[in-house]
This record gives structure tokens, sequence and C-alpha cells, in this order.
């Protein structure tokens, strides 16, 4: 009579799959080794840190899927960089010459209204400004000359060779950018005096500036004389500045009445702006021969 042989003990249904189940021999009733789960294994730093890795690098796949980003630019941030250390130095400059000497870095508030923004050495700059700030590129000069000049503006201080080294600007070779040059003129509407006349005369009669010219007009209205009046009447030929002059006609006293035809032939000026200026200044003229012939009378 045949009998059937043992038959070995099937493996829990959670773990059939488990191949680190033994295969028991046959008919062996040794004890089973346990079970090591997956979850039960000691973690190998080097392997989480890897599938960290990985797994940061799918995230940001996902994330930017169909996104293309724009290579950096490293001369662009060699340049910006460049220019902060310039804007820097100045600053330092600036903060050097604020401080008087023993002051320690304490000023008073009147100290601080009278050395602020050291207009000497803001001249020293914009008259060396190559050197100062080792910029090659034409743009990068400019857009410093510019800021200079707004600098100088804002001091009010009509010492330390301000107005020259502004003057000196419209004579530089080769020439500096239109900008910088009206940026220029409305700074010397503000630190300019009357001993910039004959400079200032030569500026506003030269025709190849063009619309720089418009604050060195308004500064020679405000510190010229009577015999200037002429002067900036004949800028009214040139439409670059032609607005500009027929406004500072009004501005001259006694008041030019003399020129109330030349005026008046403007006041249907295509530009908007020469209109409104032609007609305001007719106005004044006009005014100032009522009043004077309400005086006769």
């Amino acid at each position: 009579m045949l009998t059937d042989a043992p038959r070995r003990a099937d493996p829990p249904k959670s773990i059939r799959t488990n191949s680190l189940w033994p295969i028991g021999r046959s008919g062996g009733t040794s004890q089973q080794p346990r079970c090591i789960r997956p979850s039960e294994q000691p973690a190998d730093p080097r392997r989480l840190r890897t599938v960290r890795t990985r797994d940061a690098r799918l995230r940001s796949s996902a994330t930017h899927a169909g996104k293309s980003r724009p290579p950096i630019d490293r001369t662009d941030v060699t340049a910006s960089s460049r220019r902060e250390r310039v804007y820097q130095r100045l600053a330092a400059d600036l903060a050097h010459a604020a401080s008087p000497p023993h002051s320690h870095g304490h000023l008073g508030v009147a100290d601080m209204r009278r050395t602020s923004y050291p207009t000497s050495v803001l001249v020293d700059w914009l008259g060396h400004i190559e050197e100062r700030s080792g910029f090659t590129d034409s743009g990068e000069v400019d857009q410093l000359r510019i800021d200079l000049c707004r600098s100088l503006a804002s001091t009010g201080t009509r010492d330390c060779g301000a107005a020259e080294a502004l003057i000196d600007q419209f004579y530089l070779q080769p020439p500096v950018s239109a900008e910088a040059l009206t940026e220029a003129a409305q700074a010397l509407r503000e630190l300019a005096s009357r001993d910039h006349h004959d400079e200032l005369s030569r500026l506003a009669a030269d025709r190849t500036l063009g619309t720089c010219r418009s604050g060195i007009l308004e500064c020679l209205t405000e510190h010229g004389q009577q015999e200037d009046v002429n002067l900036i009447a004949d800028q009214i030929g040139d439409p670059s500045v032609r607005a500009t002059a027929i406004a500072c006609l009004r501005r001259f006293r006694p008041t030019p009445v003399h020129l109330i035809e030349t005026v008046e032939a403007y006041l249907h000026d295509p530009d908007s702006a020469v209109r409104e200026q032609a007609s305001r200044t007719v106005a004044v003229l006009y005014a100032a021969v009522f009043a004077a012939n309400s005086g006769a009378i």
C-alpha cells in the first residue's frame, strides 16, 4: 500500500512571492528562518542619497516640462558687477569727502547739509571719467556722465569749477551723446552765473548742438542781460529750439514788445508746442503794450 509523501509547508500568502522563503527539503521539519521584509532591511545612506537626487531631478524635469530655460549670459553678469563696483567706488569717494577731519563718521545735521554731495569729487570724476571708472564701453561712459551731471545739479554749489566742467562737456572729442549734453545744459541752469555769460552765449548760438541748447537758452535768459534778447530771438529760426526760444522771450524785463510780429508768425505753426508758447508769449507782449499805454494816458 502506497503512502503519500509528506507535503512541504506552503509559505504564508503574504510572502509567497518573497524570494527569501527557503525551499525546505522533502520531509524536513526543521525550523524555517524568519523572512526579512524589504521595509525591515537597514537603509544604505548612499543609496538614499542617490534616490533623493534622482527624485529631485524627476520633479524638476516635470515642473519645467516644455519650458526652455534661457542660458545665463555671463558677459551681462560681468558688466553689471563691474558697474556696481564703479558706482560703489564713487559713493565711497563722496562719503570720504563728506566726512570732515576728526568726525569719525559722525556728522551733525548742519554738517550734512554743508558737505553732502561734495562738488569737488563729482567735478573730478566728470573731468576724468574714463580714468576714474575704467569703462571702455561708450554706453557705460555716457550713463555715468549723465548721472554725474544730475548729481552736480542737485548740489546747487557754484564753486569747485562745477560750471566750467559742465561747459567743457560741449567741446569734448569725440562728442558725447545728446542726452548727456541735455543733462549738462540743465545742470548749468542751477550752477552757472553771470561770470559764464560769454561761454553760454557761444553755446546758445551754436546750432550744431540742436535741441541740447534748450537748457542753455533758459540759463542765458535767467542770468543774461537785455542785449541777449536778440540772440534768443535769432534762435527761433531753429525748429529744434523754437518753442523754448519763444517761451524765453516773455521772461525778459523790460518785455520785448517790438518782437510781437515775430512771435505772431508762429501762432499757426504745425508744432503744437510752438503754437502754445507763441500764444502765451504774444499775450504777455500785448499785456505789456496795454500797460504801457495805460501809464502814458
